[in-house]
């Protein structure tokens, strides 16, 4: 869009998105070339650590958009711009959004979960064409094992999910993390995926970005989760443990298990990540062995981290302190976490 608009001096961005859309196809534009590779890495470079990919996409293209004599045009361009990158996890207000939640539910169950006719026909892409990478036939055997030798775990993930115990309602609770664990096989998994992060941000009046990665918030509430806590128990422990730094009888169980995180990172980036970090884990090869079943090749080629901060030391981690304020950036919600302030460890 940004690339079309500097292309011609003409254009007007003016509008809702739909309006945007027409404009351009009426003007017939020829498609540019666009380096979609070096934009990516750009944005990735442009990231801080913990933030989000899209409102640096926005940062980057605003500037770009001024480096062109436009007038008024220019502030029109950064509104579109803020349109399809500000909120692009607002089912509301992103165009962007609406249109990948088609193709990741299918125009069906899009319609159920939205209440809203789809604009397009589609099959769900999520479900017909992911692939695990466990089979059948190992995702029943690692089940069986874990049940028969009483080992626990969950699933998180920042896909949209729709949690079963808590009192929802509305676009935001999409079953997206729940189709791609059945589709992976693995749908015993007990989930803590983005609809429970934003059930619990609503619940106590915070932006949901700011229980996400690099907050403890969200993987803390996956153990509590794998330690047979409810949906609503181990949210709500984690959120005490942030705000009063009190462990809960669920959390507290959690010090005296041996705790391994398997991290998805191919081994080199795992070792940067170490790299990084000192200390925050030790890595290791994970190798089949006797009496281990037996992985994929790309499976068994990821890295477990030895060493997982237990609840106390997490409650201390910078990024637990209570939000503080919220700040618009970008047209979305977003939480200012107070620097450097956390909750001392106990």
């Amino acid at each position: 869009m940004l690339e079309l608009w500097k292309a011609d001096p003409g254009l007007r961005l003016g509008g809702d998105f739909a309006h945007m859309l027409s404009t351009i196809v009426a003007r017939s534009p020829a498609q540019p070339a666009i380096d979609y590779k070096a934009l990516a890495l750009r944005v990735a470079h442009a990231t801080p650590p913990g933030g989000h990919a899209p409102l640096a996409a926005l940062r980057l293209l605003s500037d770009e958009a001024h480096t062109v004599e436009r007038g008024e045009g220019v502030r029109e361009m950064e509104e579109a711009l803020r349109l399809v990158l500000g909120g692009t996890r607002d089912m509301v207000t992103s165009p962007t959004m609406r249109v990948i939640q088609h193709f990741t539910l299918g125009s069906s169950l899009y319609t159920e979960v939205y209440g809203q006719p789809a604009q397009f026909e589609t099959g769900s892409l999520l479900r017909d064409f992911d692939r695990p990478t466990l089979s059948e036939a190992e995702g029943r055997a690692l089940e069986s094992s874990m049940r028969r030798e009483g080992r626990r775990a969950a699933a998180y993930t920042l896909r949209l999910s729709r949690p079963l115990d808590l009192p929802t309602s509305g676009a935001e609770f999409a079953p997206e993390a729940e189709i791609a664990l059945e589709t992976a096989g693995m749908a015993w998994l007990p989930l803590v995926g983005y609809g429970h992060v934003r059930w619990l941000a609503a619940r106590h009046g915070v932006a949901p970005d700011a229980f996400v990665k690099p907050s403890p918030v969200h993987a803390l509430a996956a153990l509590g989760r794998a330690v047979e806590g409810g949906e609503r128990q181990s949210l709500e422990a984690v959120f005490d443990l942030g705000e009063s730094g009190q462990v809960n009888e669920l959390l507290r169980g959690l010090r005296e298990r041996p705790l391994t995180c398997i991290c998805s990172r191919t081994p080199r980036a795992a070792c940067e990540v170490c790299a990084r970090r000192p200390g925050c884990c030790a890595c290791r090869g994970s190798r089949p062995s006797a009496g281990r079943m037996a992985l994929p090749a790309a499976q068994s080629a990821r890295r477990r981290c030895a060493k997982v901060e237990s609840p106390s030391t997490a409650a201390s981690h910078p990024h637990f302190a209570r939000p503080a304020s919220r700040s618009r950036q970008g047209g979305g919600s977003r939480t200012r976490l107070p620097a450097g302030q956390g909750i001392p460890a106990m």
